[in-house]
C-alpha cells in the first residue's frame, strides 16, 4: 500500500500531459493529493484522463491554458483557486527547447524559448504565491535542467533553467519566514517521448548514452516524480532553495572523459572487483 502522505493537499502541475509531468500526476495522485493539471494541448489532456485509474481520476481536474500568455494564467489560476480552494505544492514542470545549439539560434527563437521556459514559469508562480502567503504556507517546485550548469546543448533552455535556479533562491530567502519552500529538481537525459525522433535516427542512442552516466542509467520520468514528491513532503521540511540533481550521477563526473584523462577504464576495473 502507497503512502497517502498527501491527503488532503492540492497540487498544481504544469505541463502535466507530457512524459515527466503526467508522473508527476501519477505519483501525486497515488499518494492522495488532489490534482490540478494545466497544459495546452487538449487531446494530450484527455489522454492522460483516460489513461489515470478510475479512483484517480475522480481527483484530477484539468485545465487548459497557455502559460506564456499572462493574462490568460492569471484567470485559468483564479478559476482553480476558486473551485478547489489554497493550492499546496505548486509543480513548474512545462520546458521545452526548439533550437540545439547557438549556430542555429537568432533573436526570434532565443527570446521564444527564454519566454515559455522563463517568464511562463514566473507567471504561474506568481499568480499562485499570494494565496500561499495568506495562508503561511506553500511548496514550490522547480523542473530545471543538468543544461543550467553544464553545456550539454539547447543554449536558450539552459539559460532560462539556470535564471529558475536564481529564481528559486529568491523565492526561498524572501519568503521563508512566510512558510513558503521553494527548490528545483535538476534531471539529466529523460527518457520521453521526445526521444522518439533520435532513436529514429540511431536506435542505440540510450545505450550510448548510458556510458556518459556513473550509474549506467538513463533517468525514467517516475524518478524526477518521486523526487519532487520528496521535496514537497514533510520529510523535507528543512530544505528550501536546493538544486536537486536527478541525473544519475551525471553532474559529478562522465565516466568516458575520466578514462581518457586517466587512461583507466571504470568499467573494466569495477568487474574485476566484482569477479573477485
Amino acid at each position: 500500500m502507497r503512502s497517502r502522505s498527501f491527503d488532503n493537499k492540492v497540487v498544481l502541475i504544469t505541463g502535466c500531459a507530457g512524459g515527466i509531468g503526467s508522473a508527476h500526476c501519477h505519483e501525486f495522485l497515488s499518494k492522495g493529493a488532489t490534482v490540478l493539471g494545466i497544459d495546452i494541448l487538449a487531446p494530450a489532456l484527455e489522454t492522460l484522463q483516460q489513461k489515470l485509474a478510475s479512483p484517480l481520476r475522480k481527483k484530477f481536474f484539468a485545465e487548459i491554458c497557455d502559460i506564456s500568455d499572462e493574462k490568460q494564467v492569471k484567470q485559468s489560476i483564479q478559476s482553480l483557486l476558486e473551485n478547489h480552494g489554497a493550492i499546496d505544492v505548486l509543480v513548474n514542470n512545462m520546458g521545452c527547447t526548439e533550437t540545439q545549439c547557438l549556430h542555429d539560434s537568432n533573436s526570434k527563437n532565443w527570446l521564444h524559448e527564454i519566454h515559455l521556459n522563463l517568464n511562463s514559469t514566473y507567471f504561474v508562480t506568481q499568480a499562485v504565491l499570494p494565496s500561499m502567503l495568506s495562508r503561511k504556507q506553500g511548496n514550490i517546485i522547480m523542473i530545471g535542467s543538468v543544461n543550467a550548469s553544464m553545456m550539454l546543448g539547447s543554449p536558450a533552455y539552459s539559460a532560462a533553467k539556470a535564471g529558475l535556479l536564481s529564481y528559486v533562491k529568491s523565492i526561498a530567502v524572501e519568503y521563508g519566514a512566510c512558510g513558503i519552500r521553494a527548490n528545483m529538481l535538476s534531471p539529466g537525459s529523460v527518457l520521453t517521448k521526445a526521444w522518439s525522433k533520435r532513436l529514429k535516427k540511431n536506435p542505440n542512442i540510450i545505450e550510448e548514452l548510458k556510458a556518459w552516466y556513473p550509474l549506467q542509467k538513463v533517468v525514467t520520468p517516475e524518478a524526477v516524480a518521486k523526487a519532487a514528491a520528496f521535496l514537497a513532503s514533510s520529510d523535507a521540511q528543512y530544505i528550501t532553495g536546493i538544486n536537486l540533481p536527478v541525473d544519475a550521477g551525471l553532474s559529478a563526473g562522465t565516466p568516458p572523459l575520466v578514462a581518457a584523462i586517466t587512461n583507466v577504464s571504470f568499467s573494466k576495473s569495477t568487474q574485476k572487483i566484482i569477479q573477485a
